[in-house]
């Protein structure tokens, strides 16, 4: 049986977290905005990537 670190788990719930932020973004952006949302949706996932402590200290539980 493996071992799951805690830390293994904040890095999953982090990656799920900013995919979930791209794809919200983008079906918004897609909505709202002309030409590609793949832009948007980059800049606020790298963002959250920026900061993920804070973010996830926030929402534990995404």
């Amino acid at each position: 049986m493996t071992q799951t670190k805690p830390t293994d788990r904040l890095d999953a719930a982090i990656r799920d977290y900013v995919e979930a932020v791209f794809r919200e973004v983008m079906r918004v952006a897609a909505r709202v905005r002309r030409g590609d949302p793949g832009d948007l949706a980059d800049e606020i996932s790298a963002e959250v990537l920026e900061q993920p402590e804070g973010i996830m200290a926030r929402y534990p539980d995404p």
